[in-house]
């Protein structure tokens, strides 16, 4: 029973780190493609449609998933060799990466915007891909 229940276990878990990422990347999408949109749009009418659009708030999902891949589990490796259940520790490291990422831009808002997406992310990954499988696994 314990031989068949190891690979369940290990097989849910990379499950969750991918389920994690994925969700993440389409969070941190859209929060980028609001952003971007600027917030002097709101005043005009047709750049609240084009906002609107769903369909392309999650473009750039597949780029940031793999971004994020090895930073995300470079961070899991870490969190689980530390035995901490910390969140703020994720959150730090999403921050680290957008603000590495957005450092090339040498704008102040660029770097702060894409930091404090990347901390959302980073929370939602750490939501879905650690919590989880600390609580159910």
């Amino acid at each position: 029973m314990s031989a068949v229940q190891f690979p369940l276990k290990r097989i849910a878990r990379v499950s969750l780190f991918f389920a994690g990422l994925l969700i993440a990347s389409c969070v941190a999408s859209a929060l980028f493609y609001l952003c971007l949109a600027g917030w002097d749009s709101f005043s005009n009418p047709e750049s609240i449609a084009k906002l609107l659009d769903v369909s392309q708030w999650f473009n750039i999902a597949p780029l940031i998933a793999i971004i994020a891949f090895l930073p995300a589990l470079l961070a899991v490796t870490i969190d689980q060799a530390r035995q901490r259940r910390s969140a703020l520790f994720f959150m730090v490291c999403g921050a680290l990466l957008g603000v590495i990422l957005a450092a090339a831009t040498q704008n102040i808002t660029a770097i702060v915007m894409i930091g404090s997406i990347g901390a959302v992310a980073a929370l939602i990954f750490w939501f879905i891909a650690v919590r989880s499988a600390r609580r159910f696994l």
